[in-house]
């Protein structure tokens, strides 16, 4: 009985078409590096600027002088007293950059921040974890209609490593598993086992011989992981297989 959602916690098995994943992630945003050098403000620089673009802010300057002023700051275009002349004040300076787009001048030094990069994205575009919903989350809502607008489709870049390895083979090497006597440590370290004696019938020091069910959830997940990577190596001559793709997800706006 909480306002906030449960922390959530990935299982410790999950595939991605038939094969046992090690590990998934997403491919975010990255920097780069355009010109390595020394800058200053007092060196001149040449710049190359590309006229199409800029002849194209000087089409949308209208469209996003608006959204500045009503989205941004809260205010009426209506309101603003010098608008015609602040639009053609910044249409003349682009017009002057798209003519002469090859230049050579002393720059403006600006750092970029990239630390607050992706807090502001998850802050635009609201995206907490709660609101990343389904097509049943969204048929249960009062609020699935298209009147609303209250969902809106995303894309991101998933990555993926896991096993080469079929399910089928994965099934196979499970319960070839569940007929061994694994030998494990004796004490409290529930997570460790021995990997290298797994044969019925093989123990003695401070082992502990026990059965593949008598071991925890995530003991067997880690043994099986470990057999399968044998398996695979063996079979494959390969561990992983890497994949990337890209995938929609629906965001609540309302959430």
């Amino acid at each position: 009985n909480i306002v906030c959602p449960n922390k959530q916690v990935d299982p410790l098995e999950s595939f991605h078409e038939g094969h046992l994943l090690e590990s998934e992630t997403y491919i975010g945003g990255h920097v780069e590096c355009l010109e390595a050098g020394v800058f200053r403000a007092d060196i001149p620089a040449k710049f190359n600027l590309v006229p199409s673009a800029l002849q194209q802010l000087i089409h949308n300057i209208d469209r996003d002088l608006t959204f500045t002023l009503e989205v941004e700051h809260g205010l009426q275009r209506s309101d603003a007293v010098n608008y015609d002349e602040v639009r053609q004040q910044i249409v003349s300076k682009l017009e002057m950059l798209r003519d002469s787009p090859h230049r050579e001048e002393s720059p403006i030094i600006y750092h970029l921040d990239v630390g607050a990069m992706y807090p502001n994205i998850i802050l635009t575009n609201r995206l907490q974890p709660s609101a990343m919903v389904s097509t049943s989350d969204c048929a249960s809502c009062v609020y699935n209609k298209a009147e609303n607008q209250c969902k809106r489709p995303m894309t991101w870049t998933w990555r993926g490593d896991f096993s080469p390895t079929s399910f089928s083979e994965y099934q196979s090497v499970k319960r070839q598993l569940e007929y061994e006597r694994i030998n494990t440590p004796n004490g409290n370290n529930n997570n460790s086992y021995n990997k290298n004696n797994t044969a019925a019938g093989v123990g003695g020091g401070n082992l502990n011989v026990r059965t593949f069910s008598e071991l925890s959830e995530r003991e067997q997940t880690a043994l099986i992981r470990t057999r399968l990577k044998a398996y695979s190596s063996r079979v494959y001559r390969k561990t992983k297989v890497t994949s990337v793709e890209q995938r929609p997800d629906t965001v609540c706006m309302r959430e």
